[in-house]
């Protein structure tokens, strides 16, 4: 007769593993099934005008209810949220930081604050791009947070129309965001 047992500690890693899969299981099928969200953000880039080298964009962040991401400067808790350029053929870029809402948690003897965006918010960016480029990727690393944080990271592609585009919407949507 074979004894199939395992020792307790190949046991708890294995059960640890198996549980672990199931949550990463679970959360993809949780994104899949709302249809709405990945991960409690779903987030889009539009260009709004192209001006000799200089390329106007909007990054929009829409978050799950009950859910929110962390300003750059997060406060007491929280991961900031950042955004950095993979092409070396970004030669600037500025972006503009909305105001951000405080929420305010207590810990033990601790009150908490933490600078957070809820809803939807939009990331006026703007970037001088060396001539020719027609494509740049945009990295974004935040955390989701909610019940729990998620933190996530996204590669986005600014898709650079030709010299003299212009979208009416997206630069209103870009003007409406410088003001907040």
């Amino acid at each position: 007769m074979c004894d199939m047992r395992l020792p307790m500690g190949t046991f708890m890693r294995l059960a640890a593993l198996q549980f672990s899969l199931l949550l990463c299981c679970v959360s993809a099928a949780h994104a899949a099934d709302s249809g709405k969200y990945l991960n409690h953000v779903n987030t889009k880039v539009d260009v709004g005008s192209v001006s000799g080298n200089v390329v106007n964009a909007a990054v929009t962040f829409d978050v799950e209810s009950g859910w929110h991401i962390c300003a750059k400067e997060p406060g007491d808790t929280g991961m900031p949220t950042v955004f950095s350029f993979e092409s070396e053929e970004v030669k600037e870029h500025t972006i503009h930081w909305p105001k951000h809402s405080e929420i305010v948690d207590k810990a033990a003897d601790k009150t908490l604050k933490s600078n957070v965006y809820s809803g939807t918010v939009v990331f006026p960016v703007k970037l001088e791009v060396a001539e020719g480029v027609r494509h740049v990727r945009l990295n974004v690393s935040f955390a989701a947070c909610g019940p729990s944080c998620v933190p996530q990271s996204r590669v986005l592609t600014i898709d650079v129309p030709e010299q003299g585009f212009e979208n009416g919407t997206v630069l209103d949507l870009i003007d409406e965001w410088k003001n907040r």
